[in-house]
């Protein structure tokens, strides 16, 4: 099997000649600490040692405002986004962005913006067929990448202090407001398909949980997210394309709602949020495929400590198909170059079928 071939299998829970091995994220400092000891510079880690590719193609789903700068310093640039939310940008560090202010904070204000969120092929930006056509090339398995529905409310539009808040106090308007952003998904599909574009997968990003568990009960997840992300599920399953949905944190009380709704897989299954693929898969197993979980902690320590993460959690997760061998969340600095070498030569002698 190739790596688009291999990893198709274990999304829909077959058993493939292995079990894929992968990682989507290298912290910057990592690879100049990789570089240092030994990986070629300027080489792609996952290439090097002949692991199996998560390739990635987007577009612009944003409310298409103009960008500008605010503020810039040696440390940091304070910018506006094409959503109109503001972030520091730091330039010293690694890290995600800093929220300062959002764009949406009242009814008016999403009924004022709304009608940007148009599907439309200028959307696409230039090149992006062009950008299709060399990951088609490429040996991996493509997937259209976007934002969560309520994560892209959260994240880009209101903040998530205040979307979690209107969860509560103003329901109809966040379930309009992630309705809106389903279709937009949905038409953007429709539009890249009669341009000949064939995708193997959707990546939907969502960082829904924290390290304590769901950012809000249940109840509420199936009176506002639920419809939608089973119209998403549908939609493209219908198609013979896997959903998989990116969520940090303790995601044990929400894979039975992502299961429900059609989800084929779960990733990356923080070890440190108290997820555990061995457990999860005797619960789950036959349902969603699951994607990680193996602790960047234990890869940072003893040969010891890799083997026995490795081989416990690879031995249990790939019966019966459905694993991916992944972190549990991307790889820091604090894991040598020959550990990671040693954790993907394990991940191969325990992954054979």
């Amino acid at each position: 099997m190739d790596s688009r071939e291999r990893i198709r299998a274990a999304l829909r829970l077959k058993v493939p000649d292995r079990v894929p091995i992968t990682e989507t994220s290298y912290w910057p400092e990592t690879l100049e600490r990789w570089y240092r000891e030994g990986l070629p510079r300027g080489v792609d880690p996952v290439t090097y040692l002949g692991m199996d590719k998560f390739l990635f193609l987007s577009y612009d789903s944003t409310l298409r405002l103009e960008e500008r700068i605010v503020r810039d310093t040696e440390k940091f640039t304070v910018k506006v986004d094409r959503d109109g939310a503001t972030f520091i940008h730091w330039k010293d560090r690694y890290g995600p962005p800093q929220p300062l202010d959002f764009l949406i904070k009242t009814e008016e204000d999403w009924f004022r913006y709304k009608d940007r969120l148009v599907p439309e092929e200028s959307r696409l930006g230039e090149g992006f067929l062009e950008r299709y056509e060399s990951l088609r090339r490429l040996d991996g398995f493509l997937c259209l990448s976007q934002r969560e529905p309520c994560w892209k409310v959260l994240a880009a539009m209101m903040g998530v202090k205040d979307g979690l808040v209107n969860m509560f106090r103003k329901p109809d308007l966040i379930y309009d407001m992630i309705a809106t952003y389903t279709d937009l998904l949905i038409e953007m599909y429709k539009i890249i398909v009669e341009l000949g574009v064939e995708i193997d997968g959707v990546w939907l990003r969502g960082d829904l949980a924290y390290k304590n568990g769901l950012l809000f009960s249940p109840s509420l997840y199936y009176r506002l997210l639920y419809p939608h992300h089973k119209r998403l599920c549908n939609f493209f399953k219908s198609r013979d394309i896997p959903v998989i949905h990116h969520i940090d944190g303790d995601v044990r009380r929400y894979i039975p709602l992502i299961v429900k709704a059609g989800f084929s897989a779960v990733q990356p299954l923080e070890a440190r949020a108290k997820n555990d693929v061995r457990e999860l898969k005797r619960l789950w197993g036959h349902k969603i495929a699951f994607i990680g979980n193996i602790s960047v902690e234990s890869l940072s320590g003893t040969k010891e400590e890799i083997e026995r993460e490795v081989r416990s959690k690879v031995l249990t997760a790939k019966e019966g198909g459905g694993y991916i061998f992944h972190s549990d969340h991307s790889i820091p600095p604090t894991v040598s170059w020959k550990n990671y070498q040693y954790a993907v030569k394990i991940a191969n002698e325990y992954g054979k079928y």
